[in-house]
């Protein structure tokens, strides 16, 4: 019983039943995001554009959920303190912008996923017809 509490994890391995990939490995392919945002910017520079702001924007979700739940929780501390009958208006605002955020993360999530979908095959589509040659003087296809 005791081995079996303490032992060691086996060694969890990814859906296609490869072994996970080490630290080293994670960063090494970071040297082929300058070639991917050039192949995407060829493909459609708004696109491109648009994808980035996008992902900008839901990166700063996490920091405004958690600035937002702090200004809820000073607020209920100030009520606490006022005494008598509380002003619950300002509170209730913050829950809504709270609430707001949350659903503004989850259109940023689907519009992200909106563009990604066509640029994965529009950016493999051009990137392979440029290198095999198979479509000389054809521009790579843009939305």
């Amino acid at each position: 019983m005791w081995s079996t509490l303490f032992s060691s994890r086996p060694q969890e391995r990814s859906p296609t039943g490869s072994p996970p990939l080490s630290l080293r490995d994670r960063f090494a392919a970071l040297r082929s995001l300058p070639l991917l945002f050039h192949l995407l910017w060829v493909t459609s520079p708004g696109m491109t554009v648009a994808n980035v702001l996008l992902r900008l924007a839901r990166a700063a979700v996490p920091l405004a959920l958690l600035s937002i739940g702090k200004f809820i929780v000073n607020e209920v501390v100030r009520l606490r303190q006022v005494g008598g009958e509380p002003e619950l208006t300002h509170l209730w605002a913050l829950v809504a912008a709270e609430c707001g955020v949350a659903l503004l993360s989850d259109l940023l999530r689907r519009a992200i996923a909106l563009l990604d979908k066509p640029a994965r095959g529009s950016v493999l589509d051009s990137h392979l017809a440029a290198r095999d040659g198979a479509c000389r003087g054809a521009r790579p296809r843009t939305f």
